[in-house]
């Protein structure tokens, strides 16, 4: 179990670490820390959306690829999320992949929407009512799908790691 203390420090250098990409243009207002199971703090990062040109930077998927490298592992079980917003759709996909058992986040999602930011149309097209959002998926065709399943199948029987 993580001590507040430990929470405490971890958000305050998350917060510092968002300041610090938002003055130097790396992305949005947001920050990151993962602890470990021995309540450590393994990273603290930034969003780096603009200075990395990817959509998929946010500071919660960072610090998962942060922590992954300098652990040495696919599996963060046991490992706690600092992040200084509530995680998007996307970030709490990730969070759930890579098995992170509990986040502490610095704002409510309402409130990073008073500035712009706005996970809501996500939330309502994955429950599948009205949205914005215009996304349409399609099987390709069923040829495609059982050649898809056959490398699935092998993946499988050639007892291939699954995370």
């Amino acid at each position: 179990m993580k001590t507040r203390k430990v929470v405490t420090k971890a958000m305050d250098k998350a917060l510092m670490s968002a300041y610090r990409g938002v003055f130097m243009e790396h992305g949005g207002p947001f920050g990151a820390a993962i602890i470990d199971n021995k309540g450590e703090i393994v990273c603290v990062v930034h969003n780096r959306v603009l200075e990395d040109k990817d959509p998929t930077a946010h500071a919660e998927i960072v610090a998962i690829r942060e922590a992954c490298k300098k652990l040495d592992t696919l599996d963060l079980s046991g490992c706690t999320m600092i992040a200084t917003g509530y995680p998007c759709p996307m970030c709490m996909s990730a969070i759930i992949w890579s098995h992170i058992e509990k986040v502490y986040y610095g704002a409510p999602a309402e409130d990073c929407e008073v500035i712009g930011f706005k996970d809501e149309p996500m939330y309502r097209w994955f429950r599948g009512e009205e949205s914005n959002i215009r996304l349409e998926l399609e099987l390709c065709s069923d040829k495609h799908r059982e050649k898809t399943m056959e490398m699935y199948l092998k993946y499988q029987e050639d007892k291939k790691e699954m995370y």
